[in-house]
């Protein structure tokens, strides 16, 4: 019976650990959940890999792995998790109990600007020394550009920025540093680098390939390039491939521009009063003058409804009264109102400018994985001019690449291409400023329809001048680059670069047989056609050491040198005398009149170097230095040092004690 008994007990404790494990199983359970997600870019939704996620408080968590991907199991609720990723804003969220957790970050602008490209590198900007002004990337973001370049006008201090041509495309003048001379205030150009490579603009260039625009202004920033750097310099950096997931984009981006302003100016009714009460009073003194009240002038009235006079103003009869019904006015002649004067009244303002329309397409493919990047960027742009026959378009092709070989050997190289064309016009001057001041009374159409061409060519119908013009400018350019990045020995970097530029551009002009007056007829047909190109290699190669002492003392040296050559060409020719406007090519004409050409050769060769220091980056002191050597200067003055020197103080970094 005794040992029923304490079987019996024996069961019941045995049932009774296995009643308290269970429950101590279940409430482990109930504390501890796995919780997954995907942490992306808020920008463009591209995975982010490499996101450190911690658990706050804890000191434990995970990073999300090649596609942004993370899994991590939490045993308390509620807990805080702490996203953050070098670029991008770190974010803290609270998590109770859900399983499933996606996040997106912000890219931080504010760290982002904290690096800037100086010369040959980049540089914190806690610690610069010199003048280095950085683009709102906001600017290139949100509109299309003809000419990059042109982002910089009233973006960036102290650059002055100055558009020379309503073409579209065209490249305005920049002027960072004030003008070169007394005699040549505007001819202070600035040196510009894309990538490492010298250009002479940012012509070709999609914005939507740009990274960012840096403007160096003072000497201590511009003298590690020499000579060429007098007038600034303007950096450019395109976009690179970034690890993670392949995005692929397109956008597209369509707009309108118009004339902001017209110019004020008299109405057709008002130029016939006031100038023929101008003229008769002029005639008192000029008697000579008074024919052309009765000529076939503006404000005359010998003119009549036939394709022989110019304007429109005319005397009403039975033959032209008709017009009154065809929109043509009318108004009593100021020096007799018993007399009827009837005119048409054309804004050659109307005419001159329109809506221009702008598209832009731009594809990009971008991505990689953490040995290997690419970008790829193609855009097509076509831009109407808000003046007409003012039609620009480009095309553009934007790779590159990265390759780690070895943990401390990376290869990286690029090419860039574009295609531009516009058109031609035979004069700017006679075409958009002196149009404007074509009488309003000067006739726009003939009776049959066909163009009228105005009082001559340089005060006359734009619309039938530029129709009787065909030409246009295309211009190639290629780029290609490459280079190596070798980490020799902790801190001290190898890295050299090479590239080819090369660009072609070719012109042509032919000017059909035209009406100089509505009498004249010209048929010289002038022709013209020219082609350019330009062959350009660079080398350069950097070693760069860096080390911090004793955390205080911080150190950066830079040594390198740079080979530059550039070959030019040119032939243009002009003729005369085609039969006809069917061929409107160069050599359609029957006289030559000029052969031109020309070749020349740069080479440049020079050494430079740049010492950074700064004492727990409150005291900072810069020097650099370059000697540069120029084929095209004589043998006495080949060679020149160009130093330059700067030094900081942060203020903001000392701990300054309060004295009561």
């Amino acid at each position: 019976m005794k040992s029923v008994y304490l079987k019996e007990v024996k069961q019941a404790q045995l049932l009774l650990t296995l009643v308290i494990s269970l429950l101590f199983q279940v409430t482990l359970s109930a504390q501890s959940q796995t919780i997954s997600g995907k942490v992306m870019s808020s920008d463009n939704n591209t995975p982010l890999a490499g996101v450190t996620i911690l658990v706050k408080g804890e000191g434990t968590g995970e990073v999300t792995d090649y596609d942004g991907n993370f899994s991590m199991t939490l045993t308390s609720f509620p807990s805080t998790l702490v996203f953050s990723y070098i670029g991008f804003k770190t974010r803290e969220i609270e998590v109770s109990g859900q399983s499933q957790l996606d996040v997106a970050l912000d890219v931080d602008n504010v760290s982002l600007d904290e690096i800037v490209v100086v010369g040959y590198g980049e540089q914190s900007r806690a610690t610069l020394t010199s003048s280095v002004s950085k683009l709102d990337d906001r600017v290139i973001e949100n509109t299309v550009f003809g000419n990059a370049a042109s982002a910089l006008q009233g973006t960036v201090s102290g650059v002055r920025v100055q558009t020379l041509s309503g073409q579209p495309g065209s490249s305005p003048r920049v002027i960072i540093r004030g003008g070169a001379s007394i005699n040549n205030p505007n001819g202070a150009q600035p040196l510009y680098i894309v990538d490492g490579v010298i250009r002479d603009g940012l012509e070709g260039f999609n914005t939507a390939d740009i990274e960012s625009i840096q403007v160096l202004k003072d000497a201590a920033a511009t003298a590690i390039y020499g000579a060429r750097a007098a007038n600034g310099v303007v950096i450019v950096t395109l976009k690179k491939g970034r690890s993670g997931k392949t995005v692929v984009s397109y956008n597209y981006n369509h707009g309108f521009s118009q004339l902001r302003e017209k110019y004020d100016v008299l109405n057709a009714r008002d130029f016939i009063y006031y100038n023929r009460l101008g003229v008769a009073a002029t005639g008192e003194k000029h008697p000579e003058r008074l024919s052309r009240l009765d000529g076939a002038f503006g404000e005359g009235t010998a003119n009549d409804l036939t394709n022989r006079t110019p304007f429109t103003t005319m005397f009403l009869n039975a033959d032209n009264e008709h017009k009154l019904n065809e929109g043509w006015e009318s108004m009593p002649d100021p020096l007799d109102p018993t007399k009827t004067i009837i005119f048409k009244d054309t804004d050659w303002q109307d005419i001159l400018f329109r809506t221009g329309i702008t598209k832009d397409h731009y594809l990009n493919f971008s991505g990689g994985a953490d040995k290997a990047t690419f970008n790829i960027g193609v855009g097509y742009t076509d831009i109407e001019g808000i003046a007409i026959n003012t039609d620009y378009t480009r095309w553009s092709a934007n790779f590159n690449g990265r390759l780690e070989v070895r943990p401390n050997i990376y290869v990286f190289g690029g090419l860039n291409y574009s295609r531009e064309s516009d058109n031609t016009v035979f004069s700017e001057n006679n075409l958009f400023e002196r149009a404007i001041i074509t009488p309003p009374t000067a006739k726009y159409q003939y009776e049959d329809g066909t163009l009228a061409p105005g009082l001559n060519r340089s005060l006359g119908n734009p619309a039938y001048h530029l129709g009787r013009v065909e030409g246009g400018n295309e211009d190639n350019r290629i780029t290609l680059t490459g280079g190596i990045n070798w980490e020799i020995l902790p801190n001290l970097v190898f890295e050299p670069t090479a590239s080819i530029f090369f660009r072609s551009a070719d012109s042509s002009f032919f000017q059909k047989s035209y009406f100089n007056t509505p009498t004249q007829f010209i048929n010289s047909r002038d022709a013209f056609a020219s082609f350019t190109k330009r062959d350009q290699q660079q080398i350069d190669a950097t070693l760069t050491y860096g080390k911090s002492f004793s955390n205080a003392h911080n150190f950066q040296g830079k040594l390198g040198f740079s080979y530059f050559r550039r070959t030019n060409g040119s032939i243009l020719g002009t003729g005369r005398g085609a039969a006809t406007d069917l061929i409107p090519t160069l050599n359609a004409s029957a006289e030559p009149v000029r052969v031109f050409g020309a070749n020349s050769e740069q080479i440049i060769f020079g050494y430079f170097g740049r010492v950074n220091y700064d004492f727990k980056r409150k005291y900072l002191l810069s020097f650099s230095a370059r000697y540069d050597g120029a084929s095209n200067l004589g043998d006495e003055n080949k060679w020149g040092f160009f130093p330059g020197i700067s030094g900081g103080w942060n203020i903001h970094n000392e701990d300054f004690g309060v004295i009561l």
